[in-house]
């Protein structure tokens, strides 16, 4: 794995900048995981006497209510910590000052001045900045925490690296809202860009960083010169030219954010940067509509003066672009005869294997491969009449000349008799859960059955799709809680009814693994320490993790800190003398616990008789935990 070496951000995907900060991908460096980042942009803050603000740890307090939970980031050269206050029981975030800022004087009066006029600043999508400590031997900038996750971690993580048009004409106008609220009230953003845009787990937009960063820019170039290539692919040219900023600077901003955001990349990411955003146009991107690329064109025009003066008429442009159409798929004849051709050899090959197979097992392998057999030919089959045009399925062959009507009518009264009383069993057993099971007597034998004489119906194909559909939402499931075998039992079983499905072959090929990876761990060996104050609690929670989960549990014991006895931990957690790994997520869960602290330091000790600690505080009664002792 990638670190970013000007934002610290980890890089798991091979691009050509940060989505942070922009910074291009040759100052990338290897993450060293066994001991701290050395960020070069850090070195000098970091060299400098006083406490070290880079390695707080879980569980540490910062305050005496602000406690830490994790590490999020940096800010330029300071960290930022999510922490826990204790006084009003919500979560924060904290960019912590270090020392190279925090011993300057006439830094820390620039940066109060500066945060006073943002702490004014309340709307529902923008993260808040609620106070400014300039005391004490921590110094830090305090706003509102959000749990969302940022518009460049979605982009990288959807499958074409980019999002819809669509939803980037859903998304802007709340930004807009927030950036309209703030410029109202005389603050720009001036570091706009993907990785500042938060979406929550509610869907509601949170703009963050409003004016923190070039506030700390400027209080850093106040002690000593400082650069940063921060930012730099968003930035407006009369930013990079140090000119005045408005309003019209933002909105270029947010031009190059939602260039980045439909097209996979910044306007300008390659080869000489400054000159491209100062000199060149922005090329089309030739996947949206002229609308989008006329509003984008104007959002990042190179004199200020040509871009939209206002949001307002941002937003009604926005709102006056005709819905996407999605145009219409265009085969030539000669395409669509070559194409039909190569599916009826493809196809043929697959019924001659199928029905190749059918006969070595001879129907006598059990109902379950009979089934899976049976399951083959009628596919196959039905594909290649597909393929030939003789028979309409209607998601698969729109062109074909019988319809469903003509083909039920050919039909002997018989036969429609008898597929009538095929699916109606088949509704039956799919109502009352029996999908697969009994062998001979379920949906999904009894809606094949009406298919092999009515291939046609597409109601029957739709439960089928239906019953494979459930097949994957269970299995996914028990993954999702860790369940592996038990998922991997279910989706061996799947695949005797659909085996030919990519999705749930995936699926089980990962469940296998993660069993194999799981058993080479080692085994939790579990000490419980009681800082509820409840006498006895240790010892039951043991009990219930032996005779419940088997889990090993050498020792329980009363929580000490600092050798003196502590009766009033306010959260239950895991320690973990090691790395996290499945056994650690597993034991989580079972049990109800969010909060994991990782400690490495003992974990080359082998004679200790514990690898995990379990501290019960005061909120143990609410826990989950809680509910399995009173069973």
């Amino acid at each position: 794995m990638l670190i970013c070496s000007n934002c610290g951000l980890e890089i798991t995907n091979e691009i050509e900048f940060c989505p942070g900060c922009g910074t291009p991908a040759e100052f990338f460096k290897p993450l060293d995981y066994g001991s701290r980042i050395e960020n070069t942009a850090k070195m000098d803050a970091y060299t400098a006497p006083g406490i070290d603000v880079d390695n707080f740890t879980s569980g540490q307090l910062i305050t005496d209510h602000l406690e830490v939970i994790s590490k999020i980031g940096y800010n330029l050269i300071c960290p930022v910590y999510r922490v826990y206050d204790h006084t009003q029981q919500i979560d924060k975030a904290l960019i912590v000052l270090p020392p190279l800022l925090s011993d300057h004087a006439e830094a820390m009066e620039f940066l109060a001045q500066e945060i006073k006029t943002k702490t004014h600043i309340k709307h529902p999508n923008i993260l808040a900045v609620t106070d400014f400590r300039n005391s004490g031997p921590i110094k830090y900038i305090e706003t509102e925490y959000s749990s969302g996750e940022s518009l460049s971690f979605i982009k990288l993580n959807s499958a074409r690296k980019r999002l819809s048009e669509s939803g980037i004409r859903k998304i802007v106008p709340k930004i807009v809202k927030g950036l309209a609220y703030a410029h109202n009230h005389d603050l720009l953003h001036r570091n706009l860009k993907p990785h500042n845009i938060l979406i929550t787990q509610g869907g509601v937009i949170k703009i963050k960083d409003f004016g923190i960063t070039d506030a700390l820019r400027n209080a850093l170039n106040m002690v000593q010169e400082f650069s940063s290539r921060e930012s730099l692919l968003y930035m407006p040219p009369e930013q990079i030219r140090g000119k005045s900023l408005g309003v019209y600077s933002d909105i270029y901003s947010l031009g190059a954010t939602m260039y980045d955001l439909l097209s996979g990349h910044p306007p300008f990411y390659k080869g000489d940067i400054y000159n491209q955003i100062i000199h060149e146009e922005a090329e089309e991107i030739p996947w949206v509509s002229p609308q989008m690329n006329r509003l984008l064109k104007k959002c990042l025009a190179k004199d200020p003066a040509y871009r939209f003066s206002h949001y307002d008429a941002l937003l009604q442009e926005i709102r006056a672009m005709e819905p996407i159409k999605k145009p219409p798929t265009r085969i030539t004849p000669g395409d669509e005869f070559k194409e039909r051709r190569a599916k009826i050899a493809e196809h043929q090959k697959k019924l001659d294997a199928a029905q190749k197979q059918a006969e070595e097992l001879k129907f006598k392998s059990g109902t379950r491969q009979f089934a899976a057999v049976i399951t083959l030919i009628v596919f196959a089959i039905l594909a290649l009449l597909v393929a030939r045009g003789s028979i309409k399925i209607p998601w698969i062959n729109s062109q074909s000349k019988i319809t469903k009507e003509e083909a039920w009518q050919k039909l002997d009264p018989d036969q429609r008799t008898k597929v009538e009383q095929l699916l109606r069993k088949a509704d039956e057993r799919f109502q009352s859960r029996n999908l697969v099971e009994p062998p001979g007597d379920n949906a999904y034998e009894l809606y094949l059955q009406a298919l092999t004489i009515f291939p046609q119906d597409d109601y029957a194909w739709n439960q089928i799709e239906l019953i494979r559909k459930d097949f994957l939402e269970r299995s996914r499931e028990l993954m999702h809680n860790l369940n592996f075998r038990e998922a991997s039992r279910l989706l061996t079983s799947s695949l005797n009814y659909f085996p030919a499905d990519s999705q749930l072959i995936q699926l089980n090929q990962e469940a296998n693994r993660l069993i194999r990876d799981e058993a080479s761990l080692e085994e939790p060996k579990i000490r419980i320490l009681n800082a509820n104050g409840r006498s006895g609690l240790a010892k039951k929670v043991a009990r219930l993790l032996r005779t419940k989960y088997k889990y090993s549990v050498p020792q329980t014991d009363n929580y000490r800190k600092y050798g003196r006895l502590v009766w009033n931990e306010e959260h239950t957690y895991i320690k973990v003398y090691g790395d996290n790994n499945l056994k650690i997520q597993r034991l989580a869960r079972q049990l109800g616990l969010r909060k994991i602290e990782f400690d490495s330091t003992l974990q080359k000790d082998t004679k200790r008789k514990y690898n995990i600690d379990i501290i019960l505080g005061r909120d143990f009664d609410r826990l989950p935990i809680a509910k399995q002792l009173a069973e």
